[in-house]
C-alpha cells in the first residue's frame, strides 16, 4: 500500500517502533544532521525532533523529521512495493502498455489504470498548509 499523506506514514512508522522521538530542544544546524546521519549509517529508525532549534537560536513550533526513507526497506513500503524494481516496472508499463495483449485480455490492464489514474496531480484551493493565518506587519 502507497501512503497518501505523511501524517498517515509517520503513524505507521511510530506503530511499528521505526520513529524515535526526541523531546529535548535540538540545534537544526548542527545536531540534526548528525543524529540523522548516524541513524541512517546504522540502519537506524526514522526521527522526529519535536523542538528543533532554529539557526537564529529560536526553537520551532514545527517538528522536524528526518530519515523517514532511511532504508530500503521503508523506501519500499512507501512506496506500495514489495522489491525494488517494481515501481520502475510499473511506470514502463504506463510508458509502454502492450496494447495487443490488453486488447485479447482487457481485465489484466485494471491495475495499470489504476496505477495511471492515481498518478495525476491534484489540486486543491486550500490545502493543509493555509489552515493557520499569520497577520504580519512588513514594517517591524
Amino acid at each position: 500500500m502507497a501512503w497518501k499523506t505523511l501524517k498517515r506514514w509517520m503513524g505507521h512508522l511510530e506503530s511499528r517502533g521505526e520513529m524515535l522521538r526526541i523531546s529535548r530542544p535540538v540545534d537544526t544546524v548542527y545536531e540534526a544532521g548528525a543524529i540523522a546521519d548516524l541513524l541512517v549509517k546504522n540502519n537506524g529508525p526514522a526521527v522526529l525532533f519535536e523542538k528543533p532549534i532554529l539557526a537564529d537560536g529560536t526553537i520551532s513550533k514545527i517538528p522536524l523529521v528526518m530519515n523517514i526513507f532511511g532504508s530500503n526497506d521503508r523506501t519500499l513500503r512507501a512506496l506500495g512495493a514489495s522489491h525494488e524494481t517494481e515501481v520502475g516496472d510499473r511506470m514502463v508499463a504506463m510508458m509502454k502498455p502492450d496494447i495487443g495483449a490488453y486488447m485479447r485480455a482487457p481485465w489484466k490492464a485494471l491495475p495499470l489504470v489504476r496505477d495511471a489514474l492515481a498518478m495525476p496531480p491534484r489540486k486543491k484551493w486550500r490545502g493543509n498548509c493555509q489552515r493557520v493565518r499569520l497577520d504580519t506587519d512588513l514594517t517591524k
